[in-house]
């Protein structure tokens, strides 16, 4: 089976104290059991203020097991530069190491 992960769902898992954040891991652990997960543009473009470099990105891919399904992966890093700039008014964003669980 392949799973496409929601923003929402990688978020309740990056964006500390989130009451969401056991439960959404519990979902992408058991989707990535049945199959492959992918984002597209849209989700990196959306993960990227959170994560704040490319390298974050990359890493969180490669460690979650997520498929990047393209358009371009060059375009999704520049809709999240201009996503990143809609969300500069959430300054208090605190993150969690997601590998910490």
């Amino acid at each position: 089976m392949i799973s496409a992960l929601d923003t929402s769902v990688i978020l309740d898992v990056l964006v500390a104290n989130n009451p969401f954040c056991d439960s959404s891991i519990q979902a992408i652990r058991k989707a990535r059991s049945e199959g492959k997960l992918i984002v597209g543009e849209c989700v990196v473009a959306e993960i990227f203020p959170t994560l704040e470099n490319e390298e974050a990105i990359t890493e969180l891919m490669l460690d979650w097991q997520i498929h990047f399904v393209p358009l371009s992966l060059e375009g999704a890093m520049l809709a999240s530069k201009h996503f990143s700039s809609y969300l500069d008014y959430f300054e208090d964003l605190e993150l969690v190491d997601p590998s910490s669980d």
